[in-house]
């Protein structure tokens, strides 16, 4: 497969809102970020051309509701025919629509995933239709309440696909962005979806898909393409977390196949996968200036020394999802997948061996299907750490050794979050029985790996990430809430807590470096990530990228404070009047 090229693929992005504003916010480009050299940016947006006559959404709202069914469920009637499409929702909170709505003049028809497991970020959709020209409707998440129902602006700019009798079209990859002030929606028609995706997803439907004729699809080209390239020029959301090599490099994988690199130079820039699906993890390739990632639906991302990418399959493995990869300094891969009630630790001597042997596991006992992971995996000094979170169990893999080490912790509490440091340290936060958001949760710490345990106490009511240990052994703890937003620092082991800083809001993340000290992931506008680090072991943060640039970042920020102005003014008044 070609590289991903935006300009060369044909995507389309309409903005729900007004887009002239959004546009002009992110005409700069941010300070620390420029964009990659592939991207072919335009000045403007082209203009806009005459609208198809769509409804308008109360009308659409009220045509007849009908649900799409699978390819494999029966056989195709003579006027119906197939698609099939990934969507990707590029969002800090991490979850792919349940449902997609599609229509014609006359109906809606749902469409929904055809798997729940194995992807959060990214959805595959498969569905049956009647033979027609239909357009995107509306997107929804029923877990979590969130939709979006597109007007005709941005079906207009979307386009619209034909279904044929008989016959099969793989529609490519659907984006969702959100910008400063609305989503983006988006389409790569060039980046369909691997087969053996279709068949791990839906084994039946794929049988049915690999038999029929391909025809139809998108009828016209999209346009608007502009804004979606300022916009994915600056990188996506959706940052998986931070990894620091041991020269001193940084990587961040993000969605939309984005790999964010920290030179030593301190300077970030962009790596992008041959297609646009989710990193959920990066690390350091056998050859020097070569990166390896894993995006969701288990494919590997090789990024060589010169710039390019390729895609890697994995073979020898069940269904399911894999999470972690690191290389042992004997040369060995290893592999963490989440399969149905296990996440199971797996190694090779090439990412494109037939086969992978397992090599140790722990349970999960929440659903995998529900998107939230019971267990992780995570790299150690001196190997490879799985932790179980309903029993409390860390099971630590020595390269040297090739044993494992297993360890509960102090009565075999439920881990709801772990953080592993660079020298070793674990710290979890636990959730006692009855425990919600964060209330009651206990702060515990191991440097062995498990075999002795350290609670601490920070003074927060609520605790929302685990302790951090900083490079002089200092201990800090991200805040709660009720006033406590911050981060609250120990220079004595734990015994005494002071705030250091109030400036970071409870959606924040803490993550140490060996050689470039503390890092922070902070969510702004709930739609947005914000990279920052301190100079000075966490009292004053500096910018160092987001998704939006800088001038996007602080347009957000005065909202945020403008709106707590408000409502401190609207409490003031109100205390008044009483």
């Amino acid at each position: 497969m070609p590289r991903f090229a935006l300009g060369r693929v044909g995507h389309v992005v309409l903005c729900l809102g007004l887009f002239g504003p959004v546009f002009n916010a992110l005409a700069a480009p941010p300070v620390a970020v420029p964009p990659p050299p592939m991207l072919s940016l335009s000045p403007a947006p082209p203009p806009p051309r005459p609208l198809p006559p769509y409804p308008d959404i109360k009308a659409q709202q009220q045509l007849p509701l009908r649900q799409a069914f699978l390819p494999s469920l029966r056989t195709l009637a003579a006027d119906e025919g197939v698609i099939s499409f990934a969507l990707i929702t590029n969002d800090v909170r991490g979850r792919r629509p349940d449902v997609v709505t599609v229509a014609n003049n006359t109906a809606r028809f749902e469409i929904r995933p055809v798997s729940d497991g194995f992807a959060n970020n990214l959805g595959l959709y498969t569905a049956v239709l009647p033979a027609g020209r239909y357009y995107l409707a509306s997107v929804a998440d029923r877990v979590t309440f969130r939709w979006i129902d597109f007007n005709a602006m941005a079906q207009g700019g979307l386009g619209v696909f034909e279904v044929k009798a008989g016959q099969s079209s793989d529609l490519g990859t659907l984006m969702l962005t959100p910008n400063i002030d609305a989503w983006l929606v988006g389409r790569v028609a060039g980046v369909v979806t691997p087969p053996e995706a279709w068949r791990e997803a839906a084994p039946a439907s794929a049988s049915t898909l690999a038999q029929l004729p391909t025809g139809g699809g998108w009828v016209d080209a999209a346009y608007s393409q502009g804004i979606f390239d300022f916009n994915l020029a600056r990188g996506p959301v959706g940052l998986q977390g931070l990894r620091e090599l041991p020269d001193g490099r940084v990587l961040a994988p993000s969605a939309l196949g984005t790999l964010l690199v920290r030179g030593v130079d301190g300077q970030w820039t962009t790596l992008n996968a041959p297609r646009p699906w989710p990193l959920l993890w990066a690390t350091a390739g056998a050859v020097d200036g070569e990166y390896v990632g894993i995006t969701e639906w288990n494919r590997f991302v090789v990024f060589a020394a010169d710039g390019t990418s390729r895609e890697v399959a994995m073979h020898g493995l069940p269904a399911g999802r894999a999470l972690f990869l690191s290389r042992s300094p004997q040369g060995e891969w290893f592999l963490a997948q989440e399969v149905p009630g296990a996440l199971r630790l797996y190694r090779s001597t090439a990412l494109d061996a037939e086969r992978w042997q397992e090599v140790g596991s722990v349970q999960l006992t929440q659903s995998l299907w529900s998107g939230n992971r019971g267990a992780w995996a995570m790299e150690s000094p001196e190997g490879v750490l799985l932790v179980q979170g309903s029993t409390g169990l860390l099971r630590h893999f020595r390269y040297a050794t090739g044993a494992w080490e297993d360890h509960h912790l102090t009565g075999n509490r439920d881990i709801q979050s772990v953080d592993l440091m660079p020298d070793g340290t674990v710290s979890v936060l636990t959730i006692a029985a009855g425990g919600f958001a964060g209330m009651f949760s206990g702060a515990w710490i191991t440097r062995d790996y498990g075999a002795n345990w350290q609670e601490l106490n920070t003074g927060y009511t609520v605790k929302v990430s685990p302790l951090v240990v900083s490079g002089d052994g200092r201990l800090l703890q991200a805040g709660g809430v009720f006033g406590e937003s911050g981060i609250k620092v120990s220079n004595d082991g734990g015994k005494t807590w002071a705030q250091l800083t109030e400036a970071l809001p409870v959606q924040t993340r803490l993550f140490q470096s060996k050689r470039n000290g503390l890092f922070a992931i902070r969510r702004i506008g709930d739609l947005h990530d914000v990279l920052l680090r301190s100079p000075d072991g966490g009292a004053n943060w500096v910018y160092e990228w987001s998704s939006i640039g800088r001038a996007g970042v602080e347009r957000l920020l005065k909202v945020e404070a403008d709106e707590r102005a408000a409502k401190a003014a609207k409490r003031a008044a109100a205390k008044k009047k009483n």
